[in-house]
């Protein structure tokens, strides 16, 4: 079977998981789907780069975890999530891969204005800052997802069930309306 064919295979394998957060809760900050990019170069084929990413932290961007896969022709980027950082309906994603170090990449969740999401990537790049220069590139298939929390921050949110939406620092969901000020009254 040709390398191409293989990785059109792949591709069509990967387009068809939506992948949802698996215990995300709803104070986490998380970005998560799949989704194929072309890469167009003067004088090269084009480049078919599929996207696989599940990235989640806390609120405030602590305790991040997750994966991310970049692969293309047989090779692939792929490593645990080390940063994120979720603004709106964007989320900078860092993660380390064994053979290239950090790399970075931005992802946008596009549903509201109905265009495609959009993917930017950089290797040797260090933490989450926002990347430079570049365009984005339009997914041609597939979606994004990225959801920005709003960080327990005033015991006002613990009340009229609100405790319910909330986790500890440790990720652990509150029993009662109690709990959930004792933690922010600890937090201040």
């Amino acid at each position: 079977m040709s390398r191409f064919l293989r990785t059109v295979i792949v591709a069509v394998a990967i387009m068809t998981v939506i992948v949802a957060p698996a215990s995300a809760a709803p104070d986490e900050d998380f970005a998560t789907g799949s989704g194929v990019i072309v890469v167009l170069a003067p004088g090269f084929p084009p480049l078919v780069v599929d996207i696989f990413v599940d990235a989640h932290s806390d609120a405030s961007g602590g305790n991040p975890g997750g994966t991310v896969n970049l692969s293309s022709l047989g090779e692939s980027f792929t490593g645990p999530v080390t940063c994120l950082v979720v603004t709106g309906n964007r989320a900078i994603i860092g993660f380390e891969d064994a053979s290239d170090g950090h790399i970075t990449i931005e992802v946008v969740d596009n549903s509201a204005t109905g265009s495609p999401d959009t993917f930017i990537g950089s290797v040797g790049t260090t933490g989450c800052s926002p990347l430079v220069g570049g365009e984005p590139f339009s997914l041609v298939s597939g979606d994004f997802v990225v959801h920005d929390a709003v960080p327990l921050t005033s015991k006002s949110q613990c009340k009229d069930d609100g405790w319910r939406d909330f986790t500890d620092d440790e990720g652990h969901p509150f029993n009662n309306q109690g709990e959930c000020i004792a933690f922010v009254q600890h937090a201040a």
